[in-house]
């Protein structure tokens, strides 16, 4: 799953498979930036940096649709 999602990303990080929202992280305490990835019931988390003309994600979590929820209440 990793290796399909990377794939995707760096040949399109505006692919329309990986629209995100912005979530509360509870587990890490901290805002996120969630995706689905397309057809896998997976789900991917990130940290966000807003540096001066770039916008930076540090992808810290990945799993399935259950672990998600468990995760984000």
């Amino acid at each position: 799953m990793r290796r399909a999602y990377r794939r995707l990303f760096r040949r399109d990080p505006f692919h329309p498979a990986l629209c995100g929202a912005m979530v509360r992280d509870q587990s890490a305490r901290r805002i996120a930036y969630r995706i689905p990835i397309a057809a896998t019931g997976y789900r991917a988390l990130a940290s966000v940096v807003y540096a001066d003309s770039a916008i930076l994600f540090t992808w810290y979590w990945l799993g399935d649709h259950d672990a998600y929820e468990r995760r984000l209440p």
